[in-house]
């Protein structure tokens, strides 16, 4: 139980307050010029584990005063265990679809960088490809959909 309201509340929920956010920590190791939508998103996730942290540090509590000893270790040496890795792993594989999506809408498939992991690496192969077709077909000179031109629409 110290652990989870350590978690909860003076790393995730003070960070609430004082941002940047906890998890916007975490993802600034990786991405330093995280943009503002990545910023909403760490603190949404962020808000996510806070409410995780109060349910499993309140069902703790709870097997701790008024639960036989065998329904306390059942829960907080396995059950609770079980939920922090669900709970991770829905955000892990939540992260790798939504940075994706949100970035979609704004330029071209073979434009998009910074979906994570595989799929990250994927389309970063599949945009260089693609640009050096469209280079080689075009000439030196002429700019295609992954320029930083604004004319194209997509910048």
């Amino acid at each position: 139980m110290l652990v989870n309201a350590t978690l909860c509340f003076f790393l995730f929920s003070w960070s609430l307050v004082t941002p940047p956010s906890a998890i916007e920590r975490i993802a600034r190791l990786r991405e330093p010029n995280l943009v503002a939508a990545g910023v909403r998103y760490t603190r949404r996730v962020t808000i996510v584990w806070v409410i995780f942290f109060v349910a499993n540090g309140s069902i703790a509590l709870y097997t701790a005063t008024l639960t036989p000893l065998c329904d306390l270790a059942l829960y907080n040496g396995f059950i609770a265990y079980l939920l922090i890795g669900a709970t991770f792993g829905v955000e892990f594989v939540v992260r790798s679809i939504v940075p994706a999506e949100s970035v979609r809408d704004r330029k071209p498939p073979h434009c998009i960088v910074g979906a994570g992991g595989g799929l990250d690496r994927l389309l970063r192969q599949r945009r260089f490809a693609v640009s050096m077709a469209e280079s080689a077909r075009s000439g030196p000179g002429v700019r295609h959909a992954c320029s930083s031109s604004t004319a194209s629409g997509w910048a």
